[in-house]
């Protein structure tokens, strides 16, 4: 009998599906790591020599910023998620930019552990990674995109290059992707066609 080490199985489609189009659009990258903030988690999928080694996701997402926001401002999910995108248009005024801005510290923070957490379950961390692609919803994607590029990370989790993230929307798909001339791509559905 031969015995095969696994520290841990995990099933998901997305990041397969996520996989299979970064490896078939940016085909020279062998060592990448992809990330998905979604509403309610992060995954996050390690991939060396072409093939996914390890993934591991934490419970900090797009709607943790939500309802930070809900409770700090007082306010329902509808004008959170308006403030937010105010905020990442650079539209929000005073006041409440400085308001949302302290909001969004917090979340980063949240945040940040999370991740720190989640790297300590993969067995070599993200050394050897020259790139790391992320999908997540556009509203959202210029915080997120701050947070991911403000990470500090210990020797053993380090980059070659540093976390410069290319997000997968549709700017990168509209190539491969055919849509009514109206309609925007929406990035998710893209990734799973």
């Amino acid at each position: 009998h031969r015995i095969i080490g696994l520290r841990k199985t995990n099933f998901n489609s997305f990041p397969f599906a996520t996989y299979s189009a970064v490896r078939d659009i940016f085909s020279d990258d062998k060592n990448f790591a992809f990330m998905d903030v979604s509403s309610e988690v992060t995954d996050l999928t390690i991939v060396k020599n072409g093939a996914i080694i390890e993934a591991v996701s934490f419970p900090v997402g797009k709607n943790t910023l939500v309802r930070d926001v809900m409770e700090a401002l007082g306010v329902p999910a509808e004008i959170a998620v308006s403030y937010l995108k105010m905020h990442s248009e650079k539209v929000a005024g005073g006041n409440l930019r400085g308001a949302i801005d302290m909001v969004i510290n917090g979340t980063e923070k949240k945040w940040e552990n999370a991740f720190s957490t989640a790297l300590t379950e993969l067995s070599h961390g993200l050394s050897g990674i020259s790139k790391i692609f992320v999908t997540i919803d556009s509203d959202v994607a210029p915080i997120f995109e701050k947070f991911i590029k403000k990470l500090k990370l210990n020797n053993r989790s380090s980059l070659s290059i540093g976390l410069n993230p290319i997000f997968i929307n549709e700017d990168k798909l509209h190539h491969f992707v055919s849509t009514d001339s109206t309609a925007n791509t929406d990035a998710f559905l893209a990734l799973e066609t």
